[in-house]
Order: C-alpha cells, then structure tokens, then sequence
C-alpha cells in the first residue's frame, strides 16, 4: 500500500503571523529532506487570449518584498506576465507530503538586481541565456550547442559576461498563500492566509 500522507498535522498555534516566515520555515524543512531539488515551483500565467500556462521554475530568493526567479524576457511567460501580472506559484515537496500555493502580482525586477543575481550563475548559464530566445523554434539542438561554443570563445571561463537587455528577474508580491498537509483518507489539513489590514488572517479550509 503506497503511503500517501505525513504523520502529525499542522498546529495552528505555532503557524507565524507572517506568511514570508512560514513560507521559510517549509523551505528548510524541504532542503533538510531528500527533495532534490527543494526551490522547483510552478509558474501558472495567462496569456493575452487568456488561455492558463503552466511550467516549473527555480525559486531564487523570497522575502518581504516576495518570491523572485529569472528568465528571458523574450520569453511566452514573460510576456504573459508583462501584459497580465496575476499569477499563481505553487511548490510541491513530496519527501514530507506538503505543498505550499501562492497567488501574487508579478513584476520585474530592477537591472542591479537582476545584475547581482547573473553574476553569479556558471560560465555556461549565462551564454545559453544570451544565445537563446527561449522558446523560439530551433531545427536541431547542435545549433544551439555551437552558437554557446561560438560565444565561449568571445567570452571564455573567468570573463565578465555583460548582463542581456532580454534577461532578468520577476518578483510577485502575494496576495494569497496556502500551506497544505497531506492527511490520511484525503482528510488534509490546509490553513490560508488572505492580507487583512498591514497584517494577514489565518483560517483553516476543508480538505
């Protein structure tokens, strides 16, 4: 019989007033497990003819402010973004039967920030992101293997690769988040948090 749930429920009392802080407090826990790859979210979008797209990305940071990632600005998501900032993120840990929904606004981040954040991704990284207009279609993977080969020789291991005008980061600023527990017989335990003044109302929702 496959187990389906995580002993133990959530106490309401030990929830933080403050989502961010919980949110952080599930983050922990999740890259304390054997979640491989912990800061894995989805990114649910709208686009112009409001048709819902969904796809999984690398969370990169989260604090009062918000959740942030990075991606191609010529991008569909970001162009769903740009022109419709309601979006939904949700994070999946398996290892310890939680999930965690956020809905938010998103928004670009400024280009120091985005710089910071560049500068520290792997030599290769940061070429794919330039020679690549993420989606766009492509007749083999070879072309893309040489345009980054092409591109290493302008600027090889150590250089300092400027920042695209096409690349960057979104924080979403949320309005809604909410912690889930799986439970046995699908009775799991969910607790939401909705913005109430300067602060945030925390109630408990049927599984």
């Amino acid at each position: 019989m496959t187990i389906d749930f995580q002993e133990g429920s959530i106490d309401p009392a030990e929830l933080e007033e403050d989502p961010i802080l919980e949110l952080g407090k599930w983050y922990e826990m999740a890259k304390a497990s054997d979640d491989m790859l912990p800061e894995a979210m989805s990114l649910a979008t709208v686009s112009a003819g409001s048709i819902p797209t969904v796809r999984i990305v690398l969370m990169r940071g989260f604090d009062s402010r918000g959740v942030e990632f990075f991606t191609s600005y010529d991008s569909p998501k970001a162009a769903d973004m740009d022109g419709n900032p309601n979006v939904s993120l949700s994070f999946h840990w398996k290892p310890l039967y939680r999930q965690v929904r956020i809905e938010g606004k998103a928004g670009r981040m400024g280009k120091d920030e985005s710089k910071d954040y560049w500068d520290t991704r792997p030599h290769g990284s940061r070429l794919a992101a330039i020679v690549s207009t993420q989606s766009a279609e492509v007749d083999t993977w070879e072309e893309m293997g040489d345009r980054v080969t092409e591109m290493a020789k302008q600027f090889p291991e150590g250089s300092d690769i400027p920042l695209p005008d096409s690349w960057g980061g979104y924080r979403v600023k949320p309005s809604r988040f909410e912690f889930w527990l799986s439970h046995p017989s699908r009775l799991h335990d969910r607790f939401q948090y909705n913005p109430v003044g300067r602060g945030w109302s925390i109630t408990r929702l049927q599984p």
